[in-house]
């Protein structure tokens, strides 16, 4: 049986897991021919204890060094999941997916959803008035779970969201507190931002018809 001071050096690397997952391979054999290697973050569920040890004797090492009396007052999240921050699809675009118009960017697996950023954006219509535009949301791949029939649960964490109105965009937001990234992104992918803010001006050249008259008139 455990002691509570081994409980609590297991719920501190659980915890901390995140930060430095282990990365696994996965081989499949499609239909076309070829092998394909789909990386995810292993969950800590599924790590041996060997690999499980070095984790572990890094936050014994941490607890250890805390002063006296701390040790007992230390609160460690119960947590295991090292995607904490990052969701389904379903769970980040508000709605039904049904109703939002996507683009998929990136190269990694083209003829799937998963492992790419994916943009969704739906027109936003006011009966009766002229100030129409459209609603978008763009999703980073961040992680894949495996699963034990061989399946892969991608997960994502918001990149972009935002609205424009008939003269262009007016509210541009990097990141969301949802998952944990809200103005701030940790190793950005510089030409996929700009290649998603590029298909957005497109995008609002072709939705909002005061911006595009007034570029007309200045070409």
């Amino acid at each position: 049986m455990k002691n509570i001071t081994e409980l609590k050096v297991e719920r501190m690397a659980r915890a901390a897991y995140p930060l430095n997952p282990v990365i696994r391979g996965i081989m499949s054999y499609p239909d076309s021919g070829g092998t394909i290697v789909r990386h995810y973050n292993a969950a800590w569920e599924d790590l041996t204890p060997e690999e499980r040890e070095p984790y572990l004797a890094m936050n014994r090492a941490a607890l250890a060094a805390l002063p006296a009396g701390s040790k007992e007052e230390i609160e460690v999240p119960n947590t295991g999941d090292q995607t904490e921050n990052h969701y389904s699809m379903e769970e980040l675009v508000p709605g039904s997916l049904a109703e939002w118009e996507r683009m998929i960017f990136g190269e990694v697996r083209p003829d799937d959803e998963g492992c790419n950023d994916i943009l969704f954006w739906k027109p936003i219509v006011y009966e009766g008035s002229k100030d129409n535009g459209f609603e978008f949301i763009c999703l980073k791949w961040a992680s894949g779970l495996g699963r034990k029939d061989g399946g892969f649960d991608d997960r994502y964490e918001i990149m972009l969201t935002g609205r424009a109105t008939f003269d262009g965009m007016r509210h541009l937001y990097f990141g969301d507190p949802k998952t944990d990234n809200y103005g701030y992104f940790y190793y950005p992918d510089l030409p996929r931002i700009l290649e998603v803010l590029t298909f957005l001006d497109e995008l609002q050249v072709k939705l909002c018809w005061d911006l595009r008259a007034c570029r007309k008139s200045k070409s």
